[in-house]
């Protein structure tokens, strides 16, 4: 049976469970402590919703959690069917859109893009990432704007081989941070033809019908958050 031993020559009292007497909470005098394997019990305050007890070396500390360097958030979308443009402005591709709510005001944003195309005369074309948020869009990781070229992520001059499948990559870091944590944000591959006369097609190559033995490849793009 369960009891309460005491011992007085070595000031020890022994017990299965220690409970108020009168309320749920045991107090310890001020200037005493409760040692556990030789190491004092230190009360620290909840402080803050979210933080963490840290180490100053010799004490607890209520600090907020690291998040630097940090992967916050991954979304991908794959886009599998095949399109064709003879834009020769820049058009966003359906299909090969990201969105994310942010998690932080001072992220930043990793973009990553694979994108698969031929065209039927050779002629090659640009892509570049457009970024949407808060209702401006914005052409992000472009070239220089110098005279009246082409401002683009990535482009191929004509193709050496009409019909053949090219696949390219492009990737970004976003550094304009978002200014609230409760806005979507959106990333999108845009792209143009150099020659309007002749199509310039994703994920097929040209001409391919369904009953044709051609190849028929992917485009994807995928947005990662990195914390500050």
């Amino acid at each position: 049976m369960p009891q309460l031993d005491f011992d007085g020559a070595n000031s020890k009292v022994s017990a299965d469970k220690i409970q108020g007497q009168s309320g749920t909470t045991v107090a310890v005098e001020t200037g005493h402590n409760i040692s556990v394997g030789g190491v004092n019990v230190v009360a620290v305050a909840p402080s803050t919703s979210g933080n963490v007890l840290t180490s100053t070396g010799s004490a607890w500390a209520s600090s907020a959690a690291a998040v630097g360097g940090k992967v916050l958030q991954c979304v991908s979308v794959t886009k599998v069917d095949p399109t064709t443009t003879n834009s020769t402005s820049f058009v966003t591709i359906s299909g090969l859109t990201v969105s994310c709510t942010p998690t932080s005001t001072s992220s930043t944003f990793l973009l990553q893009a694979n994108v698969s195309h031929s065209s039927n005369s050779g002629v090659g074309g640009s892509y570049r990432f457009l970024r949407s948020y808060s209702g401006t869009d914005t052409a992000v990781g472009i070239g220089d704007a110098s005279g009246v070229v082409t401002r683009a992520t990535i482009g191929s001059s004509d193709l050496t081989a009409t019909y053949q499948m090219y696949m390219m990559s492009m990737q970004f870091m976003d550094t304009t941070n978002a200014s609230d944590t409760s806005t979507s944000l959106s990333y999108s591959v845009q792209w143009q033809t150099r020659n309007a006369s002749y199509g310039f097609t994703l994920n097929k190559q040209t001409g391919e019908t369904d009953n044709d033995d051609f190849q028929r490849l992917i485009s994807q793009i995928t947005l990662w958050e990195i914390g500050a």
